[in-house]
């Protein structure tokens, strides 16, 4: 079984979906009040490297 990399930015999972990173699942927080969406991407090489891309651009 694939390691998951769990995202909890819409915009980070929105520009790895972007990048053709398919989304495996989604769920939500089950904090009591919280309306925070969670994903889940297969972790890889190419994958990491694209949130390093993404946290440099956000900068």
């Amino acid at each position: 079984m694939k390691k998951e990399y769990i995202v909890f930015s819409n915009q980070l999972a929105g520009y790895l979906m972007m990048n053709k990173f398919p989304l495996k699942r989604m769920g939500k927080s089950d904090k009591q009040g919280s309306n925070l969406n969670i994903f889940f991407f297969n972790e890889s090489e190419d994958l990491l490297s694209k949130v390093e891309e993404f946290k440099s651009i956000k900068k």
